[in-house]
């Protein structure tokens, strides 16, 4: 009986070796990243690159144009994020032509001080992958990935990897504020607070009076991503409280904004934002939140 079971066991063990080697395995993005690099290097591709550290983390990004013949490489390379974006926390997408007006800032350097925008340009195509550090959970990568059509049949973009603090770690008072145009990072960081019955103080956010029209659809773009993210990251029934009161605080903000500064928009801005809040009624199982963003939106129309 026991050389029965010992024999079933091994015969175990073979199969799933056998599967395991079965498997096509997945390149890991850090390979794939110093893959993509190298190859743009040998072939003279890189027009312009920057690498830096600091204290804590690193950045490099490097531009390029790769003819058309070419172009698998920048293919590989998207498909290598793609494939591993299970492994990732964080995953922002963006085709060239997409009517999205969502946009993704990266925070890098120290105390990530710095920035770096992704999805503003509308002819562009944008891959972004967050994934954390298994060695040190406080860390994060960042690849990104740009790429768009350029002249006689050239691929023009850049690649960046970037090292630095997880801002969904910082331990930080409720009082934390941001600058509106810190963007999702910050955003998903503060959508993972432990909150407390002062928790709608963590969506204080710290809005500079827009000066233009830039600048009011920034802050809006921003507002969007809070509200939205709150949504995901509270989805269940079991947190409707939490998600409530996060949307009641950025839904609060939206309304200061337009009520106070939707002058500074022409007649096609103005509607593209009501569209927009309209919009936004689906992420919300709040009746009067949904009126709230309803009413608002009506108010630019006039």
């Amino acid at each position: 009986m026991k050389t029965t079971f010992k024999l079933a066991f091994v015969a175990c063990l073979m199969m799933l070796s056998l599967a395991c080697h079965a498997q096509k395995p997945i390149p890991a993005i850090d390979q794939a990243f110093d893959k993509f690099v190298q190859d743009l290097s040998q072939d003279d591709l890189v027009t312009s690159s920057t690498m830096n550290t600091y204290n804590i983390g690193m950045m490099k990004g490097f531009e390029f144009a790769v003819p058309g013949k070419k172009q698998k490489m920048v293919d590989t390379f998207h498909k290598a994020l793609l494939s591993n974006s299970r492994l990732a926390y964080i995953s922002f997408t963006k085709k060239a032509g997409s009517a999205s007006i969502e946009t993704n800032r990266v925070g890098y350097g120290n105390n990530n001080s710095a920035t770096y925008l992704f999805g503003a340009h509308k002819d562009r195509n944008y891959n972004l992958q967050y994934i954390r550090d298994c060695k040190d959970s406080t860390m994060r990568y960042v690849y990104a990935l740009v790429w768009y059509p350029g002249k006689n049949d050239v691929v023009l973009g850049s690649v960046y990897k970037f090292y630095s603090k997880d801002p969904q770690t910082y331990k930080t008072s409720l009082s934390y504020k941001m600058k509106a145009d810190q963007g999702l990072d910050s955003l998903v960081f503060l959508g993972n607070i432990r909150y407390n019955k002062n928790l709608v103080r963590s969506y204080d956010l710290d809005m500079t009076p827009p000066k233009d029209a830039a600048e009011f659809i920034m802050q809006l773009n921003t507002l969007r991503a809070a509200f939205k993210n709150a949504r995901d990251q509270y989805p269940y029934l079991g947190n409707q409280v939490t998600r409530r009161t996060l949307q009641t605080g950025v839904a609060n903000k939206i309304v200061k904004l337009c009520k106070g500064y939707a002058k500074l928009l022409n007649a096609d801005e103005k509607k593209f934002c009501a569209t927009s809040l309209n919009g936004m009624k689906k992420d919300t199982d709040d009746e009067y939140l949904q009126s709230l963003l309803e009413l608002t939106a009506n108010s630019l129309r006039k």
